[in-house]
């Protein structure tokens, strides 16, 4: 009897968080043979490295199990996706994709390559290098005919090819319950690939940079299907003054990266999710697009008297393909208290932010090593005593910044999104404005999240210690 499935991922669904249970029941085998295994390797696409990167399925991982009671081999291979899956922090340099000039991305203007920069702050498109990966698993067994016997491998079992991402889907979501369908942009109603809803004004500063992602892939080989393939082109920025009329409508084509237009590699920037054609494109099924008012004016120019701005997707002609998000720009608060601006990778493996306006704290925790010394200077020939020699002696000093934020008061919409940062296993700080910006890494060092409500709490608001990554240098001894 030859190899078959008796359960395997939804073939209709070609979009696998990575954090969730995937399995695959394979029946058929020899079982009665000695020493008799199922086998499964896990392919995935390349990276980065290669001449031809992202070109072919390389073998990650190989899995072998004994048959269950039942003559049934069971594989749940989730653990080994998640550990070859994750969200990009910075931008794309043309050597990660060589010869592919229009995968590279760009800040101010130069090329990653000229000017390192975190994803945050690329001027227009920059896709991920493992955030989703192309991933195939084949199936055989092992088994010897003796007791005593070599053991041969036979059978071959194929299943679909699946695009797995660095997201998660909860146990109370349902088995295979991730509806990627919802984030192919081709209605008024398709979502980017954030979990703060769209129904949320954003509220950032005119210094703030970010970006907003978006599923790039077709996952039907019918060019008609409109709802398992994406309609968006470009992304439109409509940016209003506080009377609400518009002042410019900025276009950033999907390729633009490159400065050409929709038409001239389009094609290049669309990974099929389907079929095998998916070199150099896997980079880009996971789209971020530049966003903060501070990327949208390195980018166009200085934006004289916006209040406000919309981003949403758009067709070839021009019709609206996703849902609009809207930034509000906010000055810093106005008895002067520092805002701290949080970056943090979201249960969708993509990135969200939040600000936090009103009062932080800063302190710098200490820790030092001591030694004690002699007193005075035993080198020369006479004995020479003095009070700045000897003693107790730091020689190394630890010095590690806490900042305690707080919100303003919130609303239930911002509450429900907010448990995501706390949780986040990725967060960082935006640290300075204009061109002179970093994003520093930053651990959130609350132990517990507790939901706030209108009829609990009334008014809502939240207090959240993080620790910078990066310790304070101080010279040694």
């Amino acid at each position: 009897m030859a190899l078959q499935f008796l359960q395997e991922p939804d073939r209709t669904k070609r979009l696998i968080p990575a954090y969730s249970d995937v399995i695959f029941v394979i029946t058929g085998g020899q079982t009665t043979n000695f020493r008799h295994k199922y086998i499964c390797e896990i392919k995935m696409n390349d990276v980065e490295g290669d001449a031809n990167p992202y070109g072919s399925h390389n073998t990650i991982a190989t899995l072998k199990v004994t048959a269950n009671a039942e003559g049934n081999g069971v594989f749940n291979v989730s653990k080994i996706l998640q550990d070859n899956v994750a969200t990009g922090i910075k931008g794309v340099a043309t050597t990660t994709v060589p010869g592919s000039t229009q995968f590279r991305s760009k800040f101010n203007g130069s090329n990653y390559d000229v000017s390192p920069h975190s994803i945050h702050q690329v001027d227009t498109y920059c896709g991920h290098r493992k955030l989703i990966r192309r991933t195939e698993f084949r199936f055989r067994e092992e088994s010897a005919t003796t007791a005593t016997g070599a053991l041969t491998t036979s059978g071959s079992l194929t299943s679909a090819r699946y695009g797995v991402f660095n997201g998660v889907l909860q146990l109370e979501d349902g088995f295979e319950g991730f509806d990627y369908t919802q984030y192919i942009l081709s209605t008024t109603s398709r979502k980017f690939m954030t979990t703060q809803p769209s129904s949320y004004t954003r509220k950032w500063r005119a210094g703030d940079f970010g970006v907003l992602n978006f599923l790039n892939g077709q996952f039907s080989s019918t060019t008609t299907n409109t709802s398992l393939n994406p309609q968006m082109r470009s992304i439109r920025i409509r940016l209003y003054n506080s009377s609400n009329t518009l002042l410019n409508t900025i276009d950033y084509p999907l390729d633009s990266s490159l400065g050409g237009t929709v038409s001239s590699n389009f094609n290049a920037m669309i990974p099929r999710m389907y079929d095998g054609i998916f070199a150099n494109r896997m980079i880009n099924g996971i789209q971020s697009v530049g966003i903060g008012f501070n990327n949208i004016q390195i980018q166009n120019g200085l934006q004289t008297g916006t209040s406000y701005y919309e981003v949403f997707a758009i067709n070839s002609v021009g019709t609206r393909k996703s849902e609009i998000i809207t930034i509000q720009l906010t000055d810093e608060d106005c008895k002067g208290l520092e805002t701290i601006r949080l970056a943090y990778v979201n249960t969708l493996g993509t990135w969200d932010y939040f600000n936090f306006y009103k009062k932080s704290t800063r302190k710098s925790e200490i820790n030092r090593s001591y030694y004690r010394s002699n007193y005075g200077d035993y080198t020369g020939s006479t004995y020479i005593q003095s009070s700045v020699e000897g003693g107790k002696r730091s020689f190394a000093t630890n010095v590690e910044e806490v900042i305690e934020a707080n919100t303003d008061f919130l609303t239930e919409e911002e509450v429900e999104f907010l448990k995501e940062l706390f949780i986040s296993s990725q967060v960082y700080m935006q640290v300075g404005q204009t061109t002179s910006v970093q994003f520093v890494p930053v651990c959130v060092e609350e132990k517990e999240y507790i939901k706030q409500t209108t009829a609990n709490d009334m008014l809502k608001q939240y207090v959240i210690e993080v620790r910078k990554g990066h310790k304070t240098r101080v010279q040694g001894i």
